[in-house]
């Protein structure tokens, strides 16, 4: 029981700033106003960088922080995960 709680809250979370960003927007009269969600059939940038065990990890952190992009390492799902304006996934 003392774990729904906080989990709850976390789902949530990722319910409204992914999927439901109009909500929030709405709910704070426009005080947080985060970009549309993206849908499943959505066209979305892809940038594939290197092999498998070759760093790209590392590299997807670098481009993460010095470009200011959004990048998933292995992810592709934009319905719960943050990688919305660039998807490293193979």
């Amino acid at each position: 029981p003392f774990i729904l709680i906080p989990y709850s809250i976390y789902l949530l979370f990722f319910k409204m700033t992914l999927q439901r960003p109009d909500l929030l927007s709405s709910a704070t009269f426009g005080l947080i106003n985060l970009r549309p969600a993206v849908g499943i059939d959505d066209e979305r940038q892809v940038l594939v960088v290197g092999t498998i065990s070759g760093g790209t990890a590392q590299v997807a952190s670098d481009l993460a922080k010095k470009l200011g992009l959004e990048i998933g390492h292995e992810v592709s799902d934009t319905y719960w995960h943050f990688v919305r304006d660039g998807t490293v996934s193979w």
